[in-house]
């Protein structure tokens, strides 16, 4: 996957967006175990929460930052790294699909429209790599799934996932037509 820059900045609440690089690893860590923590307390047991490896997690973001197949992303208020989202093709019904990865945002910067301009950065590139729809998996007691539903987010599958406890957690898989 052709990574593109992206650089835009709101002039009005000085969000930036940018691509993001490998010196982003740990604040997009930190800003992955904080979102979690904060996003999925009714659905995962706070002892998971509060032990997220980031030493672990750190190494998967070097890991995907590196990868010029995916693209991140971050949303930056002053300097410092708020969220950040992330595009990746996968394999979905036997064929090569652009998912949107990842989108978090720490809580205290959440209905700023920082969300909306990640996912619309998101859906821009998937559309100048040229597919035509893109898709999330969300997990179904996830407040995102509304966010998701707003920017016409359709739900087409769903699944189980496994908890670190192994228990079976339902996720929807939402697809988006880029073009509309």
């Amino acid at each position: 996957m052709t990574q593109y820059k992206t650089y835009e900045r709101d002039a009005v609440s000085n969000i930036t967006i940018r691509s993001a690089n490998i010196i982003d690893a740990l604040p997009i860590t930190n800003v992955h175990i904080k979102s979690w923590q904060e996003t999925y307390s009714n659905i995962f047991s706070s002892y998971f929460l509060n032990h997220l490896n980031s030493e672990t997690r750190k190494t998967g973001w070097q890991e995907t930052l590196a990868d010029e197949e995916k693209q991140v992303y971050v949303a930056e208020v002053e300097n410092q790294i708020v969220g950040f989202c992330s595009i990746e093709v996968r394999e979905y019904h036997e064929e090569n699909c652009a998912f949107l990865a990842t989108l978090y945002l720490l809580q205290q910067y959440q209905k700023q429209r920082i969300g909306e301009q990640l996912f619309l950065v998101a859906k821009n590139n998937v559309r100048r790599l040229g597919y035509q729809d893109m898709y999330v998996e969300v997990l179904a007691e996830n407040n995102a799934l509304s966010f998701y539903r707003k920017y016409g987010g359709e739900i087409v599958d769903s699944c189980d996932i496994n908890s670190a406890h192994q228990e079976k957690i339902k996720a929807y898989i939402l697809k988006f037509s880029i073009f509309e």
